[in-house]
């Protein structure tokens, strides 16, 4: 009873297997004759109508054959022969489906949709098998097969399972996608939905629907930083913030979001934090010139982790490869930063013009009231409350020289992660020092302050440094490669030993610094910031060379390529 019930299954399922192996091994020829109608749908999207005449000719060639030819298959279950069956009538009775499959897909309304969405750069073609796959479900009794197969039949139904498959790969390999001409990059979809977001804004606005809250935090920042709007286009790529490195990495390709069009000069603010997952289009091929700005010390954090010396020995090669692929050049702010290839040391940074105005009013009060002392208040530090950012070296330093210290008092401003162990451990052991909430460093409440104590050795170049200089403070920091923008100015004093940083600190308190020169003043500007970037970054060289090609009638300026080294292959 049982082989009585199995056999009409098993006899589908050899009919199936059969006609699916005519299927399989015939392929080949129908995948070959129409290569010629695909290329031409490639190279003349508009008429696709006839590709579909031609595809349905393909079958009615299929069908031909397969009525003269037949592939006898045995299938053996519990050790007892089935009767073969000819495939031909399997494919008589699909006909019918395949007849109604061909009409859809030549029909003028199939054809007229596809063109309606057929992009400008991209074309591509799907085939639905269901028609055939349903046909075939009916034919087989897979139901029927799932309830009551044994052993040897499960075999059978994945093979069935397997041609079908094969059977799809084989349609969308011959339908792939066309790639596009890679002269004339196509408009993402993102950079059509930003182009269509920045010239809705005003009718946007007028609808009560507003641009995305960032966006309006940094311009009004930006106004209340240099006094009127700055009217630029700001565009967003996504990112997600690591715990473990306390920092936004970016997530995907971030140059796609810069129109092709738009791809002239790129300056990378930390190009290696923007290119440690980079995995789309090198900057470079994109760019006629890219310059990279290195901000941070990244090794210097990394070695105070868990396997820090490890982690840093792969950062480190990895930030060598990084700015060798993506960067024609790099500025290092100091020389505190990993010496990187193709780079130079350079302080391209300057400080807001309001605290070059604050010390330009000290030195003036100073002058109209004959001389008397200006400031009211001794030595503060101001940063971040984490124990990177030097608080480790001020709490050590304040330990070891409290005898010869005595009587200095400290006052520290900052808010951070680690502001609680901080206060703890100056605590514990009974310093001298009054932690306050952070603050601006031009606040009216840091003005009378003469000393500025910064003993940080993992800046690469401190901002506030530069800040109390510009406001014609002392400042007291380390001998250290970080600082040797600063060594120049008379009122920065640096140390090399703790018995230094006592002395320097001496030498602080008992008198008062010297009002900068106008050279002095000028060198913390940004505009001598900027001169300093255009000229080690080669800007100059660029925007002159390519303003005298286009005057000589050449726009498209191209970046030159000279001959590779076995550095630059290798990294290739």
């Amino acid at each position: 009873p049982s082989e009585t019930r199995t056999a009409p299954a098993t006899s589908s399922a050899v009919t199936a297997e059969k006609a699916f192996s005519f299927i399989s091994k015939g392929w080949r020829e129908v995948k070959d004759s129409t290569e010629a109608d695909l290329q031409l749908m490639k190279d003349r999207a508009k008429s696709f109508k006839n590709l579909a005449s031609s595809f349905d000719r393909e079958f009615e060639n299929f069908l031909t054959s397969a009525s003269r030819s037949s592939f006898p298959v045995t299938a053996v279950i519990n050790s007892s022969a089935v009767i073969n069956s000819s495939e031909v009538e399997f494919v008589k009775k699909l006909q019918p489906k395949l007849t109604e499959f061909r009409r859809a897909y030549s029909s003028p309304d199939f054809s007229k949709r596809v063109l309606e969405k057929w992009g400008p750069t991209k074309a591509r073609i799907g085939i639905d098998l269901s028609a055939i796959r349903n046909a075939i479900v009916a034919e087989t009794r897979l139901k029927e097969m799932e309830r009551k197969r044994t052993s040897s039949e499960i075999i059978e139904g994945i093979r069935n399972s397997e041609l079908v498959e094969k059977v799809k790969a084989s349609l969308k390999a011959i339908c792939k996608e066309p790639e596009y001409s890679k002269e004339v990059p196509p408009l993402d979809f993102q950079e059509l939905l930003a182009c269509l977001v920045r010239q809705s804004g005003p009718f946007l606005d007028q609808l009560g629907v507003k641009r995305e809250e960032q966006e309006d935090y940094i311009r009004s920042w930006l106004k209340e930083r240099v006094g009127f709007n700055a009217d630029f286009k700001i565009s967003f790529y996504p990112g997600k913030f690591q715990k473990e490195r306390r920092s936004i990495i970016p997530a995907g390709d971030t140059s796609q979001f810069i129109s092709s069009k738009d791809a002239d000069i790129a300056i990378l603010e930390e190009p290696e934090h923007l290119n440690w997952y980079h995995h789309g289009k090198r900057w470079t091929d994109k760019f006629n010139h890219v310059v990279g700005v290195v901000h941070t010390n990244y090794l210097e954090y990394i070695k105070r982790e868990k396997n820090g010396a490890l982690q840093a020995f792969f950062v480190k090669h990895i930030n060598n490869w990084v700015t060798r692929a993506y960067c024609d050049k790099v500025l290092r702010l100091s020389a505190a930063t990993q010496d990187l290839p193709k780079s130079v040391i350079c302080n391209v940074h300057g400080v807001n013009p309001k605290f070059l105005e604050i010390g330009e009013r000290m030195a003036a009060a100073d002058k109209e009231e004959g001389g008397e002392q200006k400031f009211s208040k001794g030595a503060y530090f101001l940063g971040k409350m984490v124990w990177a950012k030097g608080y480790r070296e001020l709490i050590d330093l304040l330990a070891k020289q409290k005898q010869d210290l005595n009587g200095f008092k400290l006052d520290v401003y900052g808010n951070g992660e680690d502001a609680h162990e901080v206060q703890s451990a100056a605590k514990s052991l009974d310093l001298n020092v009054n932690f306050m909430k952070g603050r601006d460093h031009a606040d009216d409440s840091l003005h009378g302050y003469k000393v500025f104590v910064n003993p940080s050795v993992s800046d690469v170049l401190c901002t506030a440094t530069a800040e109390a200089l510009a406001m014609g403070k002392f400042v007291v920091c380390a001998d250290h490669p970080s600082n040797d923008f600063f060594r120049s100015f008379p009122n920065c004093l640096t140390y090399k030993t703790p018995e230094e940083f006592v002395n320097k600190i001496n030498e602080a308190m008992s008198r008062d610094p010297q009002p900068l020169s106008p050279e002095e003043r000028y060198n913390l500007s940004w505009e001598a910031a900027t001169q300093r970037f255009m000229q080690y970054s080669e800007l100059d060289k660029i925007l002159t060379t390519s303003t005298s090609e286009s005057d000589e009638g050449n726009v498209n300026v191209r970046r030159s390529k000279s001959v590779p080294n076995l550095t630059s292959v290798v990294d290739g």
